[in-house]
């Protein structure tokens, strides 16, 4: 009754041969090709979340210096700040942020030869720990850095002729006046 599938059924996948010695085995499914391109992704993901750390550091570093400590802040978080030190200088962090949108436009890159599922699996798994303790960490410094930023130069909201003006652009002089000269100019 069940009969052997053949190749040309069209719910079974052509057959592959094995490979031949030290050759990676074939990836009819394109399991290699997806996790590749999630890999990159959590690459990418990680390089921007430790540059977007770095900014914030040299930030918070910063402005500590302009408020002086604790200014806004707890003894932990000056601590904190004064003892984590930036892998990277300023300078870097904006090269690193220029690379990395090169590096999207360009697309996706080839993965490399002779890399297999289970090695695209595990480097997944390190990147998601790291790009997660990544994310933790900027958590922790964006509040500390508006805190900061707050301090430095506090927020007032704008008053209503204020507002009205950088939505629309300075007032002009008031319609009366211009009435009243019109009036002045033509001798009424």
């Amino acid at each position: 009754m069940s009969e052997d599938p053949t190749p040309t059924d069209p719910g079974v996948p052509d057959r592959v041969p094995p490979p031949a010695d030290g050759e990676p085995a074939p990836d009819p499914n394109g399991a290699v090709a997806g996790l590749w391109a999630r890999v990159v992704e959590l690459e990418r993901e990680a390089r921007w979340l430790s540059a977007k750390c770095d900014e914030l550091r040299h930030s918070c570093r910063d402005l500590l210096a302009a408020v002086g400590p604790p200014g806004p802040l707890t003894e932990d978080q000056v601590r904190s700040i004064q003892s984590d030190t930036p892998q990277r200088s300023s300078d870097e962090v904006f090269t690193e942020y220029r690379r990395l949108r090169e590096e999207r436009a360009a697309g996706l890159p080839p993965p490399p030869s002779g890399v297999t599922a289970g090695q695209l699996t595990c480097r997944i798994a390190d990147l998601e720990r790291t790009a997660t303790a990544l994310a933790a960490r900027r958590a922790e410094l964006r509040p500390i850095f508006l805190a900061l930023a707050d301090a430095f130069d506090p927020f007032a909201p704008p008053a209503e002729e204020e507002l009205h003006d950088m939505l629309h652009g300075p007032r002009g002089r008031p319609l009366i006046e211009i009435i009243e000269e019109r009036e002045r100019e033509l001798g009424a």
